[in-house]
């Protein structure tokens, strides 16, 4: 067995050990008090987290290394993005292949999971950023028909920019159920539009409001909102970007009348 074989599986297994020893330092008789194991279990712990250069001894108690502050900050982390996946991982699988999502969007981004019942419940968090919003650039697959007036009534309260990627179709369609109200939210001097022939299987977005920027991904099922992730990170917000720089180089711009 490797040396990082040995270290993941000392990790599982003794990871608490290292937790309390990042705390402060403790003696064996302290952590065996402190943890509630037995005292074969804590000398079994301490051996091999000394030969892993993670712990070492000083006036009589153990003290945890760099380096296994470093393993244990790894594992943490490890262990706080498998459970992130577990959460969303019908969400995600249902994207396709084509979307690639960096796992910095998935960690730490808030999750509204729709309530099948009332599954628009999930915009709740996006909506609400959007009332503040002053740009919005964007992926829209526009799967409601109602979201050019929302974003119509933005745009007159607040002055909002809004520059959107839509599938190449999506504009003959909206204008032939919105009528005059689409007509106007594409003549909008604060709009920009542009088409694309590529297929758009979710809204992957950039909001830039007075308290900071957010990026969201929102997922569909059938018409209906799936789920909505929103992050505020920087790693998270650059890869939004990327996403929407890439569409944009194939992209045609909708021209105004």
């Amino acid at each position: 067995m490797s040396t990082g074989e040995v270290m993941r599986n000392t990790l599982r297994k003794r990871n608490q050990v290292l937790k309390a020893l990042d705390d402060n330092s403790q003696s064996k008789s302290e952590l065996t008090d402190n943890l509630d194991v037995s005292r074969s279990t804590i000398e079994r712990a301490i051996r091999t987290l000394q030969e892993l250069g993670c712990i070492r001894k000083q006036n009589k108690k153990y003290h945890i290394t760099t380096s296994g502050k470093l393993a244990l900050d790894t594992y943490q982390d490890y262990v706080e993005m498998t459970e992130e996946l577990t959460e969303l991982h019908e969400i995600i699988n249902s994207l396709p292949d084509s979307i690639s999502i960096d796992r910095e969007f998935i960690r730490g981004a808030s999750k509204n999971i729709a309530n099948p019942q009332v599954p628009e419940t999930a915009l709740r968090e996006s909506n609400e950023l959007l009332h503040s919003a002053t740009k919005l650039t964007g992926l829209a697959p526009l799967s409601l028909p109602s979201y050019p007036d929302l974003l119509q009534s933005k745009i007159e309260e607040n002055g909002l920019d809004v520059e959107l990627i839509i599938e190449q179709d999506i504009p003959e369609s909206l204008h032939q159920v919105r009528g005059e109200s689409f007509a106007d939210f594409v003549e909008h001097e604060n709009t920009n539009l542009f088409t694309t022939n590529d297929s758009l299987p979710c809204a992957i977005w950039i909001m830039e409001t007075p308290e900071g920027d957010y990026a969201g991904i929102t997922v569909y099922n059938q018409g209906s909102v799936q789920a909505v992730l929103i992050n505020d990170s920087n790693d998270a917000i650059e890869w939004a970007w990327s996403i929407y720089d890439e569409y944009q180089q194939n992209s045609r711009e909708v021209k105004k009348l």
